[in-house]
C-alpha cells in the first residue's frame, strides 16, 4: 500500500516513530511532505528512519517560496484564524483567558466583532457558526503543490498529523484527498492538541487517539462521530516502557554537576507559552526546599525546556545548596546522547516537579511521583487549559497539587518519607487510565498501525453539500481572485517537482 502522510516539520515525527516504523516493516511505500524544517534540529530524526527503512522517502516543501505565492493567501489564512478564533467562545473555554488571547491576536476584525457582540452571547449562534467551518473551509481552493503530490504519488491513504495548528492549510490534504475519493486519517499528535490549538475544519474518516478522554474531545469540541474515532493507547510512549538508563546514579550525578546525594527533585522547564519568567518561580521554590527540614538536603536538577532556555543560562544559584542545571542551554533529546541523558535524568529522579508539560506524563510512566505548584502566575496556563485537568483527574490524577512553594515542600518531604512503592502509586494509576488502558490488548504502536491499514478499507463521502456551500460563499462574499495565479513561474515549478526517493524505489519494484 502507498501511504502519503503530511507531517509539519519532522518534530512531530518523533511522536509517530514507531508507528511508522511498524509500517514500514510490513512493506508498505510510505512518502513524508513537511512543510517546514525542524525548529530545533529534528530533521535528523528523518533521516535516520530514510536509512533503516528503504521504503520511506520524502521531502520538504517551503509554503513561503515566491514561486508558489498566490493571490488569495492572506485572505485565505484570515479566514482559517477567524474559524479557530471562534471556538475558544464556547462556554468550556471560559478560563482559557491565554488560549482565547493567543487565538484572537491572529484572528481579523471581522471574526473578533463578529465574536465579542453576537456569538459570545449566543451559545446557539455559535454552535451555528462553528458548524458553516466546513463550508467555510471548503470556499478556499486547494494549493496546486498538494494536488501534484497525489498525481505523483498515486496514493491509497493520506495520513495527516497534527493538523490542528492555528490556521493550518495542512486541511488541504484532508480535502483533496475527498475530492479523490481517497480515505484520509489523523493522527492525533499529542495529549493536548484536541483542546488547545484550532478546530478541525474538514473531518478525515479515521481520527486515531491515545483515550476515551481524547475521543470524548474529538466527539464534543470538533464534531466528530463517535465512530470515526479509534482509541489506541499513547503509542507516541512505547519505547519508554522498556527503556532503561545508560548510566548509573553516581555518573549521571558527576555528568549534570550535582554533588553526590541521597536524592533529587527533578525540576522539567516548560514551554515559552506555559512557563513564563520560569527561572524566577524556580528559585522561590528552591528556597522553600532548603527551608522545610524534611527537604533541606534534597539534591535539586533543573532541566530547561529547549525552547525557553535563555532565561536560565545566567542564573545565579549561589546560596541554593546542591543545585545544578543541564543542559544550561537546553538540549532536544533527539540524538542518541540527548535522549539517553534525558531518561537518565528522570530515571535517577526521586520526584519530578513541572508546571504544564509531557514531561510530568512521561515521570508518571517510569512510577516517579510528580508535583506541581497552581501559583496565580500560571493560572492561564494551568488550570485555564483544558488539558492540564487531564493530569489532575484521569483515574485520580497524575499531579500532588500544592497550592504554595511551602505547601509544595511539606507534601515532597511526606512523599519521600513513603516506602518507594507507594510514591508513585498516583502515577501508575494514570498511566493505566491515560496512556495505556488496560482493557487494549495490543500495543498502542500496533494498535494504531492496524487502524491505518484498515482505513484504507473505507469510502469518504464526497463533501457535496459543505463544498456547494463554500462555492456559493466564495462566489459571492470572497474576492474573485481565490483561485490560484498559475503563472508560467508556477506552471514550471510544479512541472519540474518530482518525489525525492521515488527513482530507488522504482528501481526496487515499490
Amino acid at each position: 500500500m502507498r501511504i502519503l502522510l503530511s507531517i509539519r516539520h519532522p518534530s512531530y515525527l518523533r511522536n509517530l516513530l514507531e508507528v511508522v516504523r511498524r509500517l514500514a516493516g510490513q512493506g508498505h511505500r510510505l512518502h513524508f511532505v513537511f512543510d517546514a524544517h525542524g525548529p530545533l534540529g529534528e530533521d535528523s530524526l528523518f533521516e535516520e528512519l530514510c536509512r533503516s527503512h528503504p521504503t520511506i522517502t520524502g521531502q520538504f516543501i517551503e509554503k513561503r517560496d515566491p514561486s508558489a505565492r498566490v493571490s488569495w493567501r492572506e485572505q485565505a489564512e484570515r479566514l482559517r484564524f477567524g474559524i479557530d478564533y471562534l471556538r475558544y467562545l464556547d462556554p468550556r473555554y471560559a478560563e482559557a483567558d491565554a488560549l482565547r488571547e493567543r487565538a484572537r491576536d491572529r484572528a481579523p476584525a471581522w471574526a473578533v466583532g463578529l465574536g465579542e457582540r453576537l456569538l459570545s452571547r449566543s451559545p446557539l449562534a455559535l454552535r451555528t457558526a462553528l458548524s458553516l467551518g466546513a463550508a467555510l473551509e471548503w470556499s478556499l481552493p486547494v494549493r496546486p503543490i498538494v494536488s501534484r503530490f497525489f498525481e505523483l504519488f498515486r496514493p491509497d491513504l493520506v495520513v495527516v498529523s497534527p493538523l490542528v495548528g492555528l490556521g493550518t492549510d495542512q486541511v488541504d490534504w484532508i480535502k483533496e484527498a475527498k475530492l479523490r475519493g481517497l480515505p484520509s486519517v489523523l493522527a492525533v499528535a499529542s495529549w493536548d492538541n484536541l483542546t488547545n490549538k484550532g478546530r478541525l475544519r474538514v473531518l478525515p474518516e479515521r481520527i486515531l487517539v491515545w483515550n476515551e478522554a481524547q475521543k470524548a474531545e474529538a466527539v464534543e469540541l470538533h464534531g466528530a462521530p463517535a465512530g470515526m474515532v479509534t482509541v489506541c493507547g499513547a503509542w507516541s510512549y512505547d519505547h519508554w516502557f522498556d527503556w532503561r538508563p545508560s548510566l548509573d546514579r553516581d555518573a549521571l550525578l558527576a555528568l549534570v554537576g550535582l554533588a553526590p546525594c541521597p536524592g533529587y527533585l527533578l525540576y522539567v522547564g516548560s514551554s515559552p507559552f506555559i512557563g513564563q519568567n520560569e527561572a524566577a518561580f524556580c528559585l522561590e521554590l528552591i528556597r522553600a526546599l532548603r527551608a522545610e527540614p524534611a527537604t533541606r538536603a534534597l539534591g535539586v536538577l533543573i532541566r530547561p525546556h529547549p525552547q525557553n532556555a535563555a532565561q536560565w543560562e545566567s542564573l545565579d544559584l549561589a546560596g541554593l545548596g546542591n543545585v545544578a542545571i543541564f543542559p544550561r542551554s537546553g538540549a532536544n533529546p533527539i540524538d542518541r546522547d540527548r535522549r539517553n541523558q534525558y531518561f537518565d535524568s528522570l530515571w535517577h529522579s526521586d520526584a519530578v516537579f513541572g508546571i504544564n508539560t509531557s514531561a510530568q506524563i512521561e515521570a508518571g510512566i517510569l512510577g516517579r511521583p510528580v508535583l506541581t505548584v497552581t501559583d496565580p502566575r500560571y493560572r492561564a496556563t494551568q488550570t485555564g487549559t483544558l488539558h492540564f485537568h487531564h493530569l489532575t483527574s484521569i483515574n485520580g490524577g497524575l499531579l500532588h497539587v500544592a497550592g504554595s512553594v511551602e505547601e509544595l515542600a511539606r507534601r515532597l518531604g511526606a512523599l519521600l518519607a513513603l516506602p518507594a512503592a507507594e510514591r508513585g502509586e498516583k502515577s501508575r494509576r494514570f498511566v493505566a487510565g491515560f496512556i495505556r488502558p488496560p482493557e487494549l490488548a495490543e500495543v498502542p504502536s500496533d494498535r494504531a498501525a492496524r487502524a491505518i491499514v484498515e482505513a484504507a478499507a473505507l469510502r469518504p463521502r464526497r463533501p457535496r453539500l459543505d463544498r456547494w456551500l463554500g462555492l456559493l460563499y466564495r462566489r459571492l462574499v470572497l474576492s474573485r481572485r481565490t483561485s490560484f495565479e498559475l503563472t508560467p513561474k508556477l506552471r514550471k515549478a510544479l512541472g519540474e517537482l518530482r518525489l525525492a526517493g521515488d527513482e530507488g524505489n522504482r528501481a526496487a519494484g515499490s
